[in-house]
């Protein structure tokens, strides 16, 4: 009986710790019910295979299970390891919390049930704490997805996760070592207990306040990047409408020309007139045709921008017209990406942009490589601009992008070889699958 309970209690504890992960992050794409609750049942039965193997040992149980919790959910949630490392503690210290409250609950209204050394007498009242603990988690979490109402957690920077983990190890181990030397009945350390737990409600809807003011601020930074580069992309589609215009009136003198030459049979004359203006009517055609519009308007763009720039530009490239991507986001992802490349180029000797775009099994694949002066700075494992003006500005950028990706589930690879720096990006398409 000891031990269905056991396994009762844990895999209700898995389930609730999965709940509260989901107060603070997003699903990673492809973990479906099956996989969660598979994670759930190993999650469980390690639990139990812990109280097993250390029953004595209070702190080595609660670090395992820590680093046990957080590496389970760090690969359910699209998370960084140390939130999913705070918040895994921050959920032992909260189940701690409510088994105290509820130990305390039937000490004060079930007295009879106690010996004289604070244990239970029956199994069945063990049962009922332990049931009554469970529920006041599940309430708290439930209360706490109520104030932080899904807000995203990953505009968190490691320094306030660094925070956060510190203020919850000394919560949770000044909690422990108080509990360990304080009677059950002592009204002081329910004081203590009920204090912790509001401050960490405080503490967790201050933060949620920040992350909203956050995300609004990043918000505003996409939406003025956004309408940038879509202002940018509409001044050269009028360019172009303008070119067109003007083409048009050279196409009726030349149409006038020929009409002369030809009424005047000078016909050698009119074939060198031809050759001439059909040499100079490839020049003024647009190069790339994706078939999509917004694509071919940007590559192009950026096509006559480097050619004007000595920059030799190579594509490669298939049928987009199934492209499911929002204009606004392939705008910007391949304005910042092309932008980046060129001011990279120019300062280079050999001034190559390698661009892939194409369609393949369901998923998108952008690919942009450009040669570089010199091999980029790298500080704490990320690529440094080697800019001296706008610093800000690029790097907002390339963030913008980032999360572009992030947002359609995608993967993006940053790297740097003896071709040039290589930034690839790979945007599946669940709507088709």
């Amino acid at each position: 009986m000891a031990g269905y309970m056991a396994a009762a209690v844990n895999g209700w504890e898995a389930f609730c710790c999965v709940l509260f992960f989901r107060s603070f992050a997003q699903m990673r794409p492809g973990r479906n019910r099956r996989k969660v609750w598979a994670l759930m049942g190993i999650q469980a039965f390690f639990c139990m295979m812990l109280g097993l193997a250390l029953p004595g040992s209070f702190y080595g149980r609660v670090a395992v299970v820590s680093l046990l919790v957080s590496f389970s959910m760090l690969y359910l949630f699209q998370i960084r390891y140390l939130a999913s490392l705070v918040l895994a503690m921050f959920f032992l210290g909260l189940d701690a919390l409510m088994e105290y409250l509820s130990v305390v609950a039937a000490r004060r209204f079930l007295p009879l049930v106690f010996t004289q050394n604070w244990q239970f007498s029956e199994l069945s009242t063990y049962g009922l704490v332990l049931f009554t603990s469970r529920v006041l988690l599940f309430c708290s979490i439930l209360l706490m997805r109520k104030i932080l109402k899904g807000k995203a957690f990953y505009v968190l920077t490691g320094k306030e996760w660094r925070i956060l983990f510190i203020s919850t190890f000394l919560t949770l181990v000044t909690f422990t070592q108080i509990a360990e030397k304080v009677r059950l009945d002592d009204d002081t350390f329910l004081y203590f207990v009920l204090t912790i737990l509001v401050i960490d409600y405080v503490v967790y809807y201050l933060i949620d306040e920040i992350i909203a003011r956050e995300i609004r601020r990043k918000e505003d930074e996409v939406f003025r990047e956004q309408v940038k580069y879509e202002t940018a992309m509409y001044h050269s589609i009028s360019e172009n409408l303008e070119r067109q215009r003007k083409r048009t009136h050279e196409y009726k003198n030349q149409i006038s020309v020929i009409s002369a030459l030809a009424a005047a049979r000078q016909y050698q004359e009119l074939l060198a007139y031809v050759e001439k203006a059909d040499a100079a009517l490839g020049l003024h055609m647009d190069a790339i045709d994706t078939n999509h519009v917004i694509v071919n308007a940007i590559l192009n763009t950026k096509y006559r921008e480097a050619t004007d720039k000595g920059i030799v530009f190579v594509l490669k490239a298939n049928d987009l017209s199934r492209l499911w991507l929002r204009e606004e986001d392939i705008v910007l992802i391949l304005s910042n990406l092309l932008n980046n490349a060129m001011e990279a180029c120019e300062h280079s000797q050999e001034k190559v942009i390698r661009l892939k775009f194409v369609l393949e099994e369901k998923q998108a694949v952008i690919s942009v490589k450009n040669s570089m002066a010199g091999p980029p700075v790298v500080e704490d494992g990320k690529f440094q601009t080697t800019k001296t003006k706008d610093v800000q500005e690029h790097g907002m950028g390339i963030r913008n992008v980032i999360e572009t990706v992030e947002n359609y589930g995608g993967k993006y690879t940053i790297g740097f070889d003896r071709g040039g720096f290589v930034f690839s990006i790979i945007l599946p398409d669940h709507a088709g699958e």
